[in-house]
């Protein structure tokens, strides 16, 4: 699978967390429906619509710097 277009926002810190949203699309089908998931820091939902997907990361900055923020 490639990813053929990805684009995003990510906001600046804020009492310790960071939000992403993340929209893809890929030359191959995800398939379709929700889905969850959960590695150390960062916790990611997505929908998975075909070849799109919408992704939402929330990730704990716990004190290291952020990663940035702006359109990605």
């Amino acid at each position: 699978m490639t990813i053929a277009f990805l684009a995003g926002f990510s906001l600046p810190a804020l009492l310790g967390h960071q939000l992403a949203l993340h929209l893809d699309h890929t030359d191959a089908s995800l398939g379709r429906g929700l889905w969850s998931d959960h590695d150390g820091p960062t916790r990611t939902w997505g929908l998975d619509l075909g070849r799109h997907r919408v992704r939402l990361v929330v990730d704990r900055v716990e004190g290291r710097t952020s990663t940035g923020w702006g359109l990605l």
